[in-house]
């Protein structure tokens, strides 16, 4: 059935009824009279991850141990990036009037003090990405209950995922995708 001829289909009663119900929706897609501190606590924690993210690789580009213009143009990018998803979960934490993340309450990674050569920066920031999409990917799976907060940390977890890989691929470690699932995918 082409897309046309399955919109004619539709009710007119079940599209009322659909957007009646996103219009009740807040920004984590739960009604206002649900409990949201589950999803709260949730995309606070991912709020900070990023933030530690952010400093991190601000840390790494700043330390001069980068020494490939690519690798620290990629690493620029991906700063960007979480810079970004700050932005999209600290929105999300905002639109239900819960405290909002602050990058200057935060620092870089701890492990980043083992950190003394550009492969080691690579791997650590490898670290970060993988664990940033496991968590994304479990948290929009399994936790959060509000379908917005849902799609936009589903929206995030396969970019988290796509750094982790092409930062991978940047160390040679190929093949990149070593693993026909998620959950094999690992550092070899």
């Amino acid at each position: 059935m082409n897309r046309k001829t399955f919109l004619k289909s539709i009710p007119a009663l079940g599209i009322a009824g659909g957007l009646s119900l996103t219009a009740c929706s807040t920004g984590t897609g739960v009604d206002s009279g649900s409990d949201l501190s589950g999803d709260n606590a949730i995309i606070t924690g991912a709020a900070e991850r990023e933030a530690i993210a952010i400093k991190t690789y601000v840390a790494a580009t700043e330390s001069g141990i980068i020494t490939s213009q690519q690798v620290l143009d990629t690493a620029l990018i991906y700063k960007q990036h979480h810079y970004e998803h700050l932005g999209l979960f600290n929105g999300l934490l905002e639109e239900v009037g819960a405290n909002i993340v602050n990058l200057d309450d935060f620092s870089p990674d701890s492990r980043i003090s083992g950190v003394s050569s550009q492969e080691q920066a690579v791997v650590l920031a490898m670290t970060l990405e993988m664990e940033a999409a496991q968590s994304y990917f479990s948290n929009a799976v399994l936790q959060l209950q509000g379908p917005v907060a849902r799609e936009v940390m589903g929206s995030i977890y396969p970019i988290e995922l796509a750094h982790f890989i092409t930062l991978k691929a940047a160390l040679g470690r190929n093949p990149a995708v070593n693993a026909s699932t998620f959950g094999d995918i690992n550092f070899g």
